[in-house]
Protein backbone atom coordinates (compact mmCIF):
# COMPACT_ATOMS: atom_id res chain seq x y z
CA UNK A 1 0.00 0.00 0.00
CA UNK A 2 1.02 3.58 -0.68
CA UNK A 3 -0.08 5.96 1.34
CA UNK A 4 1.30 8.97 -0.28
CA UNK A 5 -1.58 9.39 -1.92
CA UNK A 6 -3.26 10.47 1.57
CA UNK A 7 -0.23 12.84 1.99
CA UNK A 8 -0.70 14.31 -1.62
CA UNK A 9 -4.24 14.99 -1.86
CA UNK A 10 -4.55 16.25 2.07
CA UNK A 11 -5.73 19.36 0.93
CA UNK A 12 -9.28 17.67 -0.41
CA UNK A 13 -9.56 15.52 2.31
CA UNK A 14 -9.63 18.26 5.06
CA UNK A 15 -12.23 20.35 2.84
CA UNK A 16 -14.00 17.23 2.96
CA UNK A 17 -13.29 16.64 6.53
CA UNK A 18 -14.53 20.39 7.51
CA UNK A 19 -17.91 19.59 5.27
CA UNK A 20 -18.65 16.61 7.65
CA UNK A 21 -17.69 18.94 10.85
CA UNK A 22 -20.56 21.21 9.59
CA UNK A 23 -22.58 19.04 8.94
CA UNK A 24 -22.51 17.77 11.80
CA UNK A 25 -22.22 20.33 14.40
CA UNK A 26 -25.26 22.22 12.45
CA UNK A 27 -27.81 18.74 12.10
CA UNK A 28 -26.64 17.86 16.18
CA UNK A 29 -27.79 22.17 16.91
CA UNK A 30 -30.61 22.13 15.28
CA UNK A 31 -31.81 19.17 16.42
CA UNK A 32 -30.61 19.50 20.43
CA UNK A 33 -32.74 23.08 20.13
CA UNK A 34 -35.56 21.50 18.67
CA UNK A 35 -36.07 18.62 20.26
CA UNK A 36 -36.11 19.90 23.98
CA UNK A 37 -39.57 22.07 23.30
CA UNK A 38 -40.64 19.47 21.48
CA UNK A 39 -40.50 16.51 24.11
CA UNK A 40 -41.79 18.54 26.40
CA UNK A 41 -45.22 19.33 24.27
CA UNK A 42 -44.87 15.43 23.29
CA UNK A 43 -47.18 14.90 26.38
CA UNK A 44 -49.17 18.11 25.90
CA UNK A 45 -52.89 18.22 27.05
CA UNK A 46 -53.81 20.37 23.98
CA UNK A 47 -54.21 16.99 21.96
CA UNK A 48 -53.74 18.90 18.42
CA UNK A 49 -50.09 19.78 19.34
CA UNK A 50 -49.52 16.64 20.97
CA UNK A 51 -51.06 14.67 17.14
CA UNK A 52 -48.82 16.80 15.04
CA UNK A 53 -45.50 16.06 17.03
CA UNK A 54 -46.97 12.29 17.26
CA UNK A 55 -47.01 12.10 13.63
CA UNK A 56 -43.78 13.99 12.64
CA UNK A 57 -41.57 11.93 15.67
CA UNK A 58 -43.91 8.81 13.73
CA UNK A 59 -43.10 9.39 10.13
CA UNK A 60 -39.01 10.68 10.47
CA UNK A 61 -38.26 7.71 12.80
CA UNK A 62 -39.84 5.50 10.37
CA UNK A 63 -38.78 6.74 7.05
CA UNK A 64 -34.84 6.24 6.33
CA UNK A 65 -32.79 9.67 6.76
CA UNK A 66 -31.41 8.44 2.66
CA UNK A 67 -35.50 8.99 1.31
CA UNK A 68 -36.20 12.22 3.91
CA UNK A 69 -32.36 13.70 1.76
CA UNK A 70 -33.20 12.72 -1.69
CA UNK A 71 -37.11 14.07 -1.32
CA UNK A 72 -35.53 17.49 -0.19
CA UNK A 73 -33.26 17.33 -3.00
CA UNK A 74 -34.93 16.23 -5.70
CA UNK A 75 -38.41 16.15 -4.84
CA UNK A 76 -39.09 19.18 -3.49
CA UNK A 77 -37.63 21.12 -7.24
CA UNK A 78 -40.56 19.21 -8.39
CA UNK A 79 -43.03 21.42 -6.55
CA UNK A 80 -41.25 24.95 -7.27
CA UNK A 81 -39.18 24.92 -3.71
CA UNK A 82 -35.40 25.56 -4.66
CA UNK A 83 -32.92 24.86 -1.88
CA UNK A 84 -29.34 23.64 -2.86
CA UNK A 85 -27.39 20.12 -1.21
CA UNK A 86 -25.95 21.97 2.06
CA UNK A 87 -29.49 23.02 3.02
CA UNK A 88 -31.01 19.87 1.90
CA UNK A 89 -28.46 17.35 3.63
CA UNK A 90 -28.59 19.62 6.65
CA UNK A 91 -32.35 20.24 6.97
CA UNK A 92 -33.16 16.37 6.25
CA UNK A 93 -30.36 15.17 8.68
CA UNK A 94 -31.79 18.13 11.18
CA UNK A 95 -35.60 16.28 11.07
CA UNK A 96 -34.32 12.61 11.42
CA UNK A 97 -32.27 13.58 14.46
CA UNK A 98 -34.55 15.52 16.22
CA UNK A 99 -38.05 12.78 16.05
CA UNK A 100 -34.97 10.82 17.78
CA UNK A 101 -33.72 13.11 20.18
CA UNK A 102 -37.38 14.41 21.28
CA UNK A 103 -38.26 10.72 22.33
CA UNK A 104 -34.82 10.77 24.02
CA UNK A 105 -35.74 13.34 26.02
CA UNK A 106 -39.47 12.85 26.56
CA UNK A 107 -37.75 9.29 28.05
CA UNK A 108 -35.59 11.15 30.27
CA UNK A 109 -38.01 13.53 31.41
CA UNK A 110 -40.37 11.18 32.15
CA UNK A 111 -37.92 9.24 34.16
CA UNK A 112 -37.85 11.67 36.75
CA UNK A 113 -40.23 10.26 39.45
CA UNK A 114 -43.84 12.35 39.91
CA UNK A 115 -42.76 12.82 43.03
CA UNK A 116 -40.59 15.86 41.99
CA UNK A 117 -43.40 18.12 40.16
CA UNK A 118 -45.42 17.39 43.35
CA UNK A 119 -42.96 19.19 45.14
CA UNK A 120 -42.33 21.70 42.89
CA UNK A 121 -45.83 22.62 42.90
CA UNK A 122 -46.21 22.53 46.61
CA UNK A 123 -43.80 25.13 46.89
CA UNK A 124 -45.29 27.09 44.74
CA UNK A 125 -42.11 26.87 41.66
CA UNK A 126 -43.62 27.71 38.39
CA UNK A 127 -44.14 24.84 36.27
CA UNK A 128 -41.07 26.35 33.93
CA UNK A 129 -38.95 27.25 36.35
CA UNK A 130 -39.32 23.40 37.48
CA UNK A 131 -38.80 22.28 34.38
CA UNK A 132 -35.86 24.35 34.05
CA UNK A 133 -33.81 23.62 37.31
CA UNK A 134 -35.42 20.27 38.52
CA UNK A 135 -36.74 18.55 36.06
CA UNK A 136 -34.33 18.96 33.21
CA UNK A 137 -31.15 18.63 34.67
CA UNK A 138 -32.39 15.20 36.47
CA UNK A 139 -33.42 13.80 33.17
CA UNK A 140 -30.32 14.94 31.42
CA UNK A 141 -28.17 12.34 33.59
CA UNK A 142 -30.97 9.35 32.19
CA UNK A 143 -30.33 10.37 28.82
CA UNK A 144 -26.55 11.32 28.35
CA UNK A 145 -26.02 7.59 27.06
CA UNK A 146 -29.06 7.37 24.16
CA UNK A 147 -28.20 11.51 23.29
CA UNK A 148 -24.77 10.64 22.72
CA UNK A 149 -25.03 7.89 21.20
CA UNK A 150 -27.42 9.40 19.04
CA UNK A 151 -24.88 12.02 17.86
CA UNK A 152 -22.42 9.20 16.80
CA UNK A 153 -25.30 8.19 14.54
CA UNK A 154 -25.99 11.52 13.01
CA UNK A 155 -21.91 11.98 12.48
CA UNK A 156 -21.97 8.85 9.83
CA UNK A 157 -25.57 9.88 8.85
CA UNK A 158 -23.45 12.94 7.21
CA UNK A 159 -22.05 10.46 5.05
CA UNK A 160 -24.92 10.50 3.11
CA UNK A 161 -25.07 13.99 2.43
CA UNK A 162 -21.97 12.61 -0.51
CA UNK A 163 -25.65 11.75 -2.83
CA UNK A 164 -25.96 14.75 -3.08
CA UNK A 165 -22.85 16.32 -4.00
CA UNK A 166 -22.15 18.26 -0.66
CA UNK A 167 -18.17 18.29 -0.81
CA UNK A 168 -17.85 15.93 2.46
CA UNK A 169 -15.31 13.68 3.51
CA UNK A 170 -16.35 10.51 2.21
CA UNK A 171 -17.47 12.60 -1.01
CA UNK A 172 -14.23 13.85 -1.41
CA UNK A 173 -12.78 10.46 -0.57
CA UNK A 174 -14.50 8.31 -3.58
CA UNK A 175 -13.23 11.73 -5.57
CA UNK A 176 -10.16 10.15 -5.38
CA UNK A 177 -10.34 7.10 -5.40
CA UNK A 178 -12.14 7.01 -8.92
CA UNK A 179 -8.88 9.65 -9.57
CA UNK A 180 -6.43 7.66 -8.05
CA UNK A 181 -7.35 3.63 -8.12
CA UNK A 182 -5.99 3.76 -4.35
CA UNK A 183 -9.57 2.67 -2.43
CA UNK A 184 -7.68 0.44 0.17
CA UNK A 185 -5.33 3.84 1.38
CA UNK A 186 -7.57 6.12 0.90
CA UNK A 187 -10.73 4.20 2.71
CA UNK A 188 -8.59 3.29 5.79
CA UNK A 189 -7.87 6.76 5.92
CA UNK A 190 -11.48 8.15 6.34
CA UNK A 191 -12.20 4.93 8.55
CA UNK A 192 -9.78 6.31 10.81
CA UNK A 193 -10.69 9.60 10.97
CA UNK A 194 -14.38 8.77 11.72
CA UNK A 195 -13.09 6.19 14.25
CA UNK A 196 -11.42 9.25 15.91
CA UNK A 197 -13.89 11.69 15.67
CA UNK A 198 -16.85 8.94 17.12
CA UNK A 199 -14.35 8.69 19.59
CA UNK A 200 -14.41 12.06 20.76
CA UNK A 201 -17.98 12.29 21.18
CA UNK A 202 -18.09 9.26 23.64
CA UNK A 203 -15.28 11.03 25.04
CA UNK A 204 -17.43 14.18 25.84
CA UNK A 205 -20.11 11.60 26.61
CA UNK A 206 -17.51 10.36 29.48
CA UNK A 207 -17.38 13.44 30.84
CA UNK A 208 -20.57 14.68 30.98
CA UNK A 209 -21.42 11.30 32.78
CA UNK A 210 -18.62 11.99 35.55
CA UNK A 211 -19.49 15.57 35.59
CA UNK A 212 -23.41 14.67 36.47
CA UNK A 213 -21.77 11.83 38.95
CA UNK A 214 -20.73 14.26 40.77
CA UNK A 215 -23.32 16.91 40.81
CA UNK A 216 -25.49 14.78 42.70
Amino acid sequence: MNFMVIVDNMNQLLYGLRGTVILMFSTIGIAIVLSIPLAFFRDSKWIPLRAVIEVYSWVFRCTPALVVLFFMYYGLPAIGIHINAWAAAIVALSLTATAYMTEIVRGGIRAVPQNQWDSARALGIPATTAMRKIIFPQAMRVVTPALFSNFTVVLKDSTLASLVAVHELTGQAMNLISATYKPVEILFFVAVVYLLLNSMIIAVQIFVETYFSFSR
